[in-house]
């Protein structure tokens, strides 16, 4: 017998989240508790982004409670042990679309796999003890507020940072002046315009950015996320390393962009592709193109930012990550799993993701379906 339990996490954020798509000022997901009859308890999560995604909360609940939970059920009545490889293929078949219902589901199957044999998911995922340093984003703001954010990231140990362009290209290059004007040289940069500019407008802007920053990191998805030309036309005519990030949602997207060579980095996100799984694949066959990976965020909690974190430590080529969602959330939160020391991630070393209780003042029960 299983036991889910759908429930709404809601955190305020330290300052609103800007980007050229939206702004936000509360980090609010969907989560899951899938449970055994043998006391196991696994945990998912699913972030909203209705303006990348198309999901809503509405939308993750439904799936969960109908078409995912079938599948467990159907699997519960043929009487078959757990197999996580099964119920993987049948959630990702199960529905068209909906990524983030489908990685929420897919992060507490894995979880629950790990915890039944007791090992951090990370092990059972081939991973490494290698460190993981992490970015903070600085949001879409005037350029005196992004140079005040960006010194405090500085402050408080960072030694990368994310800043979020695109709206407006000309207060874009006084922002990123500004910036770089409040922290050390040695600082990294990385630019992200989520679709903000057209091809043209992308190389001039980051002809201009270059003459600020010479030695950007990347700049992430300067085009609209359908424009593959546009994007492979950027690449082709800047110096700075080009990241696709929304362009990049599925396995036959990473192909057209792998074959039309139309850029030189990939930002993979548990919740555009869809969960674990396909991500491992999305993340393989990069390297066969000598094209790396960074392993990026939505707007989450601890609870998929470590089912993240597991991969990225198991996967040579997740390369980078931006798992920095749980870092802007006002209050430091005391929710188990990977933890952090500023830039510096540390995965649990208990089993599964390590995430056995929620915080219950930050998290509201919507719905209980027994199996």
């Amino acid at each position: 017998m299983y036991r889910l339990e759908i429930g709404q996490v809601d955190l305020p954020l330290r300052t609103p989240f800007t980007t050229a798509l939206r702004s936000v000022d509360h980090l609010s997901s969907m989560v899951l508790c899938i449970e055994s009859k043998d006391g196991i308890k696994a945990y998912g999560e699913a972030a909203p982004t209705e303006v990348i995604t198309g999901e809503s909360k509405e939308s993750i609940a439904a799936c969960w409670a109908g078409r995912f939970a079938d599948v467990l059920r159907t699997h519960q009545s043929r009487g078959k042990n757990f197999d996580l490889r099964f119920l993987v293929q049948a959630i990702q078949n199960s529905v068209q679309g909906n990524t983030s219902a489908k990685a929420g589901f897919e992060i507490a199957l894995y979880d629950y796999w790990a915890k039944s044999i007791g090992r951090p998911l990370s092990d059972l995922l081939g991973g490494s003890s290698r460190q993981l340093l992490n970015d903070l984003t600085i949001s879409l703001a005037s350029p005196e507020t992004m140079a005040k954010a960006a010194k405090t990231a500085i402050e408080r140990g960072y030694q990368t940072l994310k800043l979020k362009v695109g709206q407006d290209s000309a207060l874009d290059l006084l922002r990123i002046q500004a910036v770089v004007d409040a922290v050390p040289a040695g600082t990294s940069l990385r630019l992200d315009a989520n679709q903000g500019w057209t091809a043209k407008e992308a190389i001039q802007r980051i002809r201009e950015i270059e003459q600020i920053v010479p030695h950007l990191d990347f700049i992430e998805q300067p085009v609209s996320a359908r424009d593959f030309a546009g994007l492979k036309a950027v690449k082709e005519s800047v110096n700075s390393l080009i990241m696709a990030d929304e362009s990049c949602f599925s396995p036959h997207d990473l192909i057209r962009l792998l074959e039309l060579r139309a850029c030189d980095l990939l930002n993979l996100k548990l919740m555009k592709c869809g969960g674990l799984s396909t991500a491992i694949q999305m993340a393989e066959l990069a390297e066969l193109y000598e094209i790396p990976c960074m392993l990026g965020c939505m707007l989450e909690s601890n609870i998929s930012v470590s089912a993240a974190a597991h991969l990225a430590a198991a996967i040579p080529n997740i390369q980078l990550i931006d798992l920095d969602g749980p870092c802007l959330i006002a209050e430091p939160s005391t929710l188990e799993g990977v933890s952090f020391a500023a830039a510096e991630l540390k995965l649990n070393s208990t089993a599964g993701l390590g995430i056995n209780s929620l915080e219950p003042q930050n998290y509201t029960v919507l719905k209980e379906i027994i199996l």
